[in-house]
């Protein structure tokens, strides 16, 4: 009867460890396929692409499971999605002609600076091109806030919160005076 009870707990053990080969294989299937999806150049974040990533049985290399994705929808050859409403942007080239005609006036140039882009508008842009190129909608904000920080490092005055600058400006429009400030 010993034996029997041995063997019992071998065969179970057996099993248990071949149940635990087959996930690890698959799991492993699984990411070498991801891998490759990636390597092709689709975001997997997204619903469509987990769902073709799931499905996909062909071949593993990048042109075939690019040429998946496109059927899919899921490349730059598909119709993008609608991109979303933009406040009107200032037109520089409209400065830079009003600046023509004064040094045309006065017969010297008066000095200007060149208008200096705000980080708002760099990060926003910055945001725009990464949707335009299939990025995810949370990596393309992440890079958007990395742009916005990366403007303020190198000092562009519109990412920097000056609190006494403000308090200054505040004072002279007169706002915050009800305020007794």
């Amino acid at each position: 009867m010993a034996d029997d009870t041995d063997t019992d707990t071998e065969v179970s053990e057996l099993r248990k460890a071949a149940e635990g080969g087959k996930a690890a294989k698959a799991e492993a299937a699984l990411a070498k396929k991801e891998l490759a999806f990636v390597k092709a150049g689709i975001d997997t974040d997204s619903k469509p692409a987990q769902a073709l990533l799931q499905s996909y049985s062909g071949d593993l290399t990048a042109d075939a499971i690019k040429a998946e994705a496109a059927d899919w929808g899921l490349t730059g050859t598909s119709t993008p999605a609608p991109e979303p409403e933009q406040e009107a942007q200032p037109d520089y080239t409209e400065d830079a002609e009003l600046q023509n005609m004064r040094d045309s006036v006065s017969g010297t140039p008066a000095p200007h600076d060149e208008p200096v882009k705000s980080a708002f508008d760099i990060a926003g842009d910055g945001y725009l091109e990464d949707r335009k190129a299939n990025r995810s909608a949370q990596d393309s904000l992440n890079r958007a806030y990395g742009n916005f920080i990366k403007e303020a490092a190198k000092g562009n005055q519109t990412a920097i919160f000056d609190p006494v600058k403000w308090n200054e400006q505040q004072a002279e429009h007169g706002h915050g005076q009800e305020f007794g400030q």
